[in-house]
C-alpha cells in the first residue's frame, strides 16, 4: 500500500509484538502433526505518544495495511524458513485488529528469525532488494527482533519486532514577516549532471543499508493544500531517499511563501541518514530566506529503541 500525500498518516516508530500460537486446525504440507507445530500471529500496537501527530509517516495500522515477512531459519536473511510452506515474502494483512498472514506460518522446534518490511508488494522476492524510492513519500519501514529477544520456535512462540525508517524526515518550520502561507516547497537537483539526491534505490531490510540506482534524479514536491500556515507548530514534512551531500550546489530547496519564490543551498557536508529527522528552522529578513537553526535527531521516538506497549 503506498501513501501519495504527506497529510495522510503520522508516525515516526512503529513497536510490533508478533506471537505464535498453536492452532489445532492450521494445515500443513508434508510436515508433523498439527499438534507438534505453532502458527504464526501478528500483533501490532502504537505508543499513544504519537498517535495525534499529523506528518507523513505512520503513526497506525489501519485495515487492509499489508506488511511482507521473511522467516529466516538460522538468522541469515539469506535461508528462509520453508519446512511446510513458504516463508519467503509472507503477506500478513491487519483487519479488524488482527494481523492474517497468507499462507500461514507453521513453526516447529527449529529457531527462526522474521524479518519484516512495510508496504507489502507481491513482487518482492528478494529481502535484500526491496525496492524504495521518495517521490511517491512513502513512509517504507523494516525490522527484525528487538536487540536480546530469545530465539523463536514453537517452544519459544514470542518476538518483539522493532521497526525502523528507512528514509530520512526533512522538516521546515518558517517564520518571519511574509512567512503565513508557504504555497510549495521543492528539494531538487540544481545542477544539470550532477546527482547530489537520489530518488530511487534497493533496500537490505536485514542491514537498512539502501543500494541506489546511480540515474536516479528525480526531486520532490510538498504543495499547501489550503490548511497548511507557516506558524504552525507540526512544520512541513518532507521524505527524503538518505543522502550525504558532497559537492556544493549539487542540492537546492526551492520555497513559494506568500508568493514570493525563495531557494536555499542546501551545505557541502549536510547529511540526511536512513531514521532521522532533520528539523530545519527557517527565518525570512527582508528578501532572504535563511536557517536559524538545525536540530537532527532519532525520528520520534528513536530508531534504536522498542517499546512495550
Amino acid at each position: 500500500m503506498k501513501l501519495s500525500r504527506l497529510c495522510q498518516l503520522s508516525l515516526l516508530l512503529v513497536s510490533c509484538l508478533v506471537y505464535c500460537s498453536c492452532n489445532d486446525d492450521a494445515d500443513t504440507v508434508n510436515g508433523p502433526t498439527n499438534g507438534e507445530l505453532a502458527a504464526l500471529t501478528i500483533k501490532t500496537d502504537i505508543s499513544p505518544a504519537l498517535r495525534n501527530t499529523k506528518s507523513g509517516t505512520i503513526s497506525s495500522f489501519t485495515d487492509d495495511s499489508q506488511l511482507g515477512l521473511f522467516i529466516s531459519q538460522d538468522g541469515n536473511i539469506d535461508h528462509v524458513f520453508e519446512r511446510y510452506g513458504t516463508g519467503r515474502n509472507v503477506c500478513s494483512i491487519y483487519k479488524y485488529g488482527y494481523w492474517y498472514q497468507q499462507p500461514g506460518v507453521m513453526l516447529d522446534n527449529i529457531p527462526v528469525r522474521v524479518f519484516a518490511y512495510y508496504p507489502f508488494n507481491q513482487e518482492n522476492h528478494y529481502p535484500r532488494q526491496i525496492p524504495v524510492e521518495h517521490t511517491s513519500q512513502t513512509d517504507y519501514l523494516y525490522g527484525t527482533h528487538a536487540t536480546g529477544w530469545a530465539e523463536v520456535n514453537k517452544y519459544n512462540p514470542e518476538v518483539k519486532l522493532a521497526m525502523k525508517h528507512a528514509l530520512s524526515l526533512v522538516q521546515f518550520h518558517i517564520s518571519g514577516p511574509g512567512a503565513d502561507y508557504v504555497d510549495y516547497i521543492e528539494i531538487v537537483n540544481p545542477m544539470p549532471g550532477v546527482i547530489g539526491l537520489h530518488s530511487r534505490g534497493t533496500l537490505d531490510i536485514s542491514t537498512g543499508e539502501i543500494s541506489y540506482d546511480e540515474s536516479s534524479r528525480e526531486g520532490i514536491r510538498w504543495q499547501n493544500d489550503g490548511t497548511h500556515y507557516a506558524g504552525s507548530q507540526e512544520g512541513i514534512n518532507m521524505m527524503v531517499m538518505p543522502t550525504a551531500v558532497t559537492t556544493a550546489g549539487s542540492v537546492a530547496v526551492h520555497f513559494k511563501i506568500e508568493g514570493e519564490p525563495y531557494t536555499w543551498i542546501v551545505p557541502e557536508g549536510t547529511s540526511w541518514k536512513s531514521g532521522t529527522r532533520n528539523t530545519y528552522h527557517m527565518q525570512i529578513t527582508g528578501k532572504e530566506l535563511h536557517v536559524r537553526d538545525v536540530v537532527i535527531e532519532p525520528w520520534l521516538p528513536g530508531i534504536n529503541e522498542t517499546y512495550p506497549l
